[in-house]
């Protein structure tokens, strides 16, 4: 990310189903979204709940 965003930094994940598959189960994604600066922005998409969650962590993370 050349262009960081100020801190404090906030982001929220958001569970996006995004079809099904063969079997009817359906499929997710986890979109991780800025709060803070700017509310709505997509950062990063993941498979797993724990991937957006580290990915949280870092962004809100001060420490680079």
């Amino acid at each position: 990310m050349p262009d960081q965003a100020p801190w404090p930094r906030k982001a929220e994940i958001v569970r996006d189903q995004r079809g099904e598959t063969p079997e009817g189960e359906a499929v997710y994604m986890y979109e991780l979204r800025g709060v803070v600066p700017e509310e709505g922005l997509l950062l990063s998409e993941h498979e797993s709940e724990a991937e957006a969650l580290d990915a949280k962590r870092r962004y809100e993370s001060e420490e680079q």
